[in-house]
């Protein structure tokens, strides 16, 4: 079996996530889900760690899903407490959702519901790798260095629905992330961006120390399990959001975005064409400023999209919102 981190410590002020997406065959439908042990983007969280008391990062727990039906979306981001956190060698369990892996087929379930209309999203996803790669790559070094690893980057799924009723096979993707401080210590800009390319897939991690220094990784992950180097991409601006969120897409000539998929203040996931290795193909990326997110209105803008299941009001609550405006 594949170690993927699920019981590895997390530092003081650390993260830990997996991320996974699948696309319909006919491109209909989309969901994205991300398993947080450790959520470096929970208001709650970064408010601790901005003024500097002290938490268990497992405090701020987290589920993320998103479903996609043509130009609609189901959104839904749920925060747990430690309590409710089961981390084994196989898998994670998050309140009722659940993940787990067994080396080579990643199982879903989840029962989640949006913050503000509380539609109910319920269901499970099943992932079958068609190869696991097993390399980690360093976004930023130091004493405290960031991770990325794409796990399965060539994936069949399919996911069934109860709430709302549906069902839909077709293509997906497995990753994780962790890092051992704060992600808005660490980046000032990030782009991720991946392309299915013959029988490979073209991915692209890019942006912004919060040194200020550039960072980039472009790699071509094939279904027999090999990797290289991608060449010849170059950034390429796209316009900006109704947010006004500047993007790029890396591409070997034009880039033309087709529909954003996800617009807020500091994140947006679009759909793009672009140019990779000779061919015309389509892309999703996610552009995410983190200058932006440590504005602490942005934080309490955010913090009221979130669920906090159980939980209730806390200290950390009334602090977010008291010092909203403190930018």
């Amino acid at each position: 079996m594949s170690a993927l981190g699920f019981q590895a410590p997390i530092a003081p002020s650390g993260y830990r996530w997996w991320y996974v997406d699948a696309l319909s065959d006919d491109g209909r439908y989309g969901l994205v889900t991300i398993f947080f042990a450790a959520n470096p983007f929970s208001p709650l969280y970064l408010s601790r760690l901005r003024d500097g008391l002290s938490c268990v990062p497992e405090d701020y727990a987290a589920v993320n899903v998103v479903l996609y039906r043509g130009r609609r979306k189901l959104w839904t981001m749920t925060g747990f407490d430690r309590s409710k956190l089961l981390r084994a060698s196989d898998g994670i369990s998050v309140g009722p959702n659940q993940l787990q892996w067994d080396g080579r087929t990643l199982t879903l379930s989840f029962a989640c519901r949006s913050p503000l209309i509380r539609s109910a999203l319920r269901g499970s996803l099943t992932l079958r790798a068609r190869a696991v790669h097993q390399a980690a790559h360093q976004l930023v070094g130091g004493v405290t260095p960031h991770h990325w690893r794409p796990i399965a980057p060539l994936s069949d799924v399919e996911i069934i629905l109860s709430e709302p009723a549906l069902r839909f096979s077709g293509r997906g993707y497995f990753d994780s992330n962790w890092g051992a401080s704060p992600l808005v210590d660490a980046f000032r800009r990030w782009h991720w961006q991946r392309s299915l390319v013959g029988d490979g897939a073209a991915i692209v991690y890019g942006g912004m120390a919060r040194d200020g220094s550039p960072f980039a990784v472009q790699r071509l992950l094939r279904v027999d399990g090999s990797d290289s180097p991608l060449v010849g991409l170059r950034a390429q601006p796209v316009g900006r959001t109704r947010w006004l969120l500047r993007r790029e897409l890396y591409t070997a000539q034009t880039a033309r975005v087709v529909r954003t998929l996800e617009s807020a203040p500091f994140y947006a996931r679009t759909q793009a064409e672009i140019e990779v290795e000779g061919q015309r193909v389509e892309t999703v990326s996610e552009t995410m400023d983190l200058d932006r997110l440590r504005r602490r209105w942005i934080q309490a803008a955010f913090y009221l999209r979130m669920r906090r299941a159980g939980l209730g009001r806390s200290a950390d609550h009334d602090r977010l919102l008291l010092t909203a405006g403190r930018d």
